[in-house]
């Protein structure tokens, strides 16, 4: 977790540092906080080969919010569904609904809960 906050504080755009912390949600179950970081990671990445490291994650991410589907024109491929910009706006509100601001919300919370940032959550 360390890490990837280090880099990402060096460097907002790393996409290889959103997919650490993207695996870490998912590994834990926070598909909703793991699809904010993997959709910013995603509008954020530089060029196709940083889209896809981050690819999977989303696609799990999706999948699991039911917030995805198999796309019946490429096989193993997700497509998003429609629903998914009624949940982001809901799910935003907090933040105004800035995916970015969520975005580095969760790696604040993520490095607080794991003990690699000292102090409280963050506050949204």
């Amino acid at each position: 977790m360390a890490t990837a906050r280090d880099a990402l504080d060096r460097d907002p755009a790393d996409v290889r540092a959103w997919a650490q912390l993207a695996m870490m949600l998912g590994d834990t179950g926070a598909a909703p906080l793991g699809l904010w970081v993997a959709l910013h990671a995603d509008r954020t990445a530089p060029d196709p080969a940083a889209r896809a490291r981050i690819g999977g994650h989303l696609a799990l991410f999706l999948l699991d919010l039911r917030l995805g589907a198999d796309s019946p024109d490429k096989p193993g491929h997700v497509r998003i569904l429609p629903a998914l910009e009624a949940w982001l706006d809901r799910e935003l509100a907090p933040f105004a609904g800035s995916l970015p601001r969520a975005a580095r919300w969760v790696l604040a919370l993520a490095a607080a809960r794991t003990g690699a940032s000292p102090g409280p959550d963050p506050a949204l």
